[in-house]
This record gives structure tokens, C-alpha cells and sequence, in this order.
């Protein structure tokens, strides 16, 4: 039987494109992932709130929840399969520099 995973994707726009960055985000990556991956059972995002001044980057966080006999695989499936949508290299708005990606399951 499968196992959960979530991967976990922290994320910052480029100073100025906040809107492109989300439009990007939710009209074109999310859509790309859950196709690329087949087994996504949801997809949430988070913008860090602002507290008292603590706003910092990466600001932007998404969990992909997906099932799946092996991470590393899907991990490999989903990297080529991103770049050969190229929704990996989104019209500059993204801060790859901010970036973080992560897995893990439940223990």
C-alpha cells in the first residue's frame, strides 16, 4: 500500500512580481505537478503573515500531499517532467535563491 508524503516547497517572488509570481504558481505549476505526479491528493498554499513586523523569505510555502511506493522516484518524475513543461523556469518571478524543497511522512 502506498505511503503519504508531503512535499513541502518554500518560495519567494523577485521583488515586484508578486502577482505575476502567484498567477504563475496557480495557473500554470500546481496544475503541472498533479498531472506530472498522477497521485497528488491535494495541493495547499500559505503566505507567511505578516506578525508584528517578522515578514521574511521564503514567504510563500505550498504542500503537495501525495501517495506513492517510492518519494525518490516521484521526486526524479517530477523534476523531468517540470522541465519539460518549462513551468520549472517561471517568467523570472521566482527567487530561486529563497528556495527550499523537502519531503516527509508521517512517523
Amino acid at each position: 500500500m502506498p505511503q503519504r508524503y508531503l512535499q513541502v516547497v518554500m518560495t519567494a517572488p523577485h521583488s515586484g512580481a508578486e502577482a505575476e509570481f502567484n498567477e504563475w504558481y496557480h495557473e500554470f505549476h500546481i496544475p503541472d505537478v498533479q498531472g506530472i505526479l498522477g497521485n497528488v491528493t491535494r495541493t495547499t498554499r500559505y503566505r507567511q503573515a505578516d506578525v508584528e513586523g517578522t515578514l521574511t523569505d521564503p514567504r510563500y510555502v505550498a504542500i503537495y500531499e501525495l501517495d506513492t511506493d517510492d518519494a525518490v522516484l516521484a521526486y526524479k518524475t517530477l523534476m523531468e517532467g517540470l522541465q519539460q513543461t518549462g513551468t520549472w523556469t517561471p517568467s523570472d518571478s521566482l527567487n530561486r535563491s529563497t528556495a527550499v524543497l523537502t519531503w516527509g511522512t508521517s512517523v
